[in-house]
């Protein structure tokens, strides 16, 4: 398990969470 691996799965968690909210509010916007 190498260092660099937690902040990566973290980060990789927090861009997750900013695509699946703008994604969630442009189709709400839609409707």
């Amino acid at each position: 398990f190498v260092d660099w691996s937690i902040p990566l799965f973290v980060s990789g968690i927090v861009v997750s969470g900013v695509v699946a909210a703008l994604l969630n509010a442009f189709m709400t916007d839609e409707e």
